[in-house]
């Protein structure tokens, strides 16, 4: 086995490795209670005990003894919660923090130097594609650049309107399922540097449902659901679409309720996401910026006197590439 090999398996068990640590990481985070919290807890639900006991009988007599117990464990607590959460901090953050970026190292180094490896044959194959599938993944790189730019420009009038003007998009239609009626409404909102997509499910009673929808719209907005328009605009405001609270980071907006049973289905259920501008913009942009570097480093190694194998062709005149047999004239050609 090549040393190439052995080390890309190292790096896929690794990689494998690091990925369920932060996994279990993170199940580990959202699953943890303090140890205050916990005590505190305990101490609340021993409180109604002794309340609704009635006072001096043998429970609130036992309910009682509960709590002086409780508070010994209380205060013993608080004598040690500084050092308690220094080692949940470091049991908790440190550590899998310090595990998982040492599991990621040789994933990362393959990555490198799988770069460089990919650089090296590019330096070969840039120039002149020596087969029918290198040239039609050179056209098929360079459209997908082309039509990921004229994505990114229409985003970024997008943005720019978007602090002018809200627009939004709105489709709704019922259909049942088993004995219910459901709707579904798909609701698409900008706002100020963000756009968000929101998809509401409701339920009722097959027959029925579908009627008091209508009325509801018609007593809430004096129009049918059916004369709504697909398309509205309304002065700039930030995108909420009204269904519950959302977790919120870095500018993102994610919601999700549920509730009810209609059958095996929820009765009402709801997903919303909202993204900033910048977010989609970046994307957009990897692609055309992968694409201009490819083309600026084409022409800057043309320009330095390189062969498309990166050698040196300085003061050559064979005509020929001593190194691959490419003609430089062709090699001129494709610069000039």
């Amino acid at each position: 086995m090549s040393r190439h090999r052995a080390f890309t398996i190292v790096a896929a068990v690794s990689l494998v490795l690091c990925a369920s640590t932060a996994c279990v990481w993170y199940r580990a985070v959202q699953s943890y209670v303090p140890e205050g919290d916990r005590i505190e807890q305990r101490g609340r639900e021993i409180n109604r005990e002794v309340n609704a006991a009635p006072w001096g009988s043998a429970e609130y007599r036992r309910s009682l003894a509960e709590y002086n117990a409780w508070r010994e464990v209380r205060d013993d607590y608080r004598r040690r919660e500084p050092q308690v959460l220094a080692d949940d901090h470091l049991r908790y953050v440190v550590v899998p923090r310090i595990v998982v970026i040492a599991l990621a190292a040789a994933p990362a180094a393959w990555l490198l130097l799988a770069w460089r490896r990919w650089e090296r044959r590019w330096a070969r194959r840039a120039f002149d594609p020596s087969t029918r599938g290198q040239r039609v993944r050179q056209v098929l790189f360079t459209t997908a650049a082309a039509g990921s730019f004229a994505l990114a420009l229409m985003t970024a009038g997008a943005w720019a309107r978007s602090y002018y003007v809200t627009d939004a998009f709105f489709w709704s239609h019922f259909f049942d399922e088993g004995n219910s009626a459901f709707w579904r409404q798909v609701s698409v909102q900008t706002g100020p540097g963000s756009i968000g997509l929101d998809n509401i499910v409701q339920s009722g009673a097959q027959g029925v449902y579908q009627n008091l929808i209508e009325a509801s719209y018609v007593r809430n907005f004096h129009t049918r659901l059916s004369s709504i328009p697909i398309h509205s605009t309304f002065p700039p405001r930030d995108v909420n679409f009204g269904f519950g609270r959302g977790k919120k980071k870095w500018g993102f907006v994610w919601s999700h309720f549920q509730y009810g049973w209609a059958g095996l289905r929820p009765r009402s259920y709801d997903y919303g996401l909202i993204v900033p501008y910048w977010s989609i913009e970046t994307v957009l942009l990897i692609v055309p910026l992968l694409w201009s570097w490819w083309r600026l480093k084409r022409r800057m190694l043309i320009r330095a006197g390189h062969c498309r194998c990166g050698y040196d062709l300085t003061g050559n005149t064979s005509g020929v590439c001593p190194e691959c047999g490419a003609p430089i004239g062709r090699m001129v050609d494709v610069a000039a």
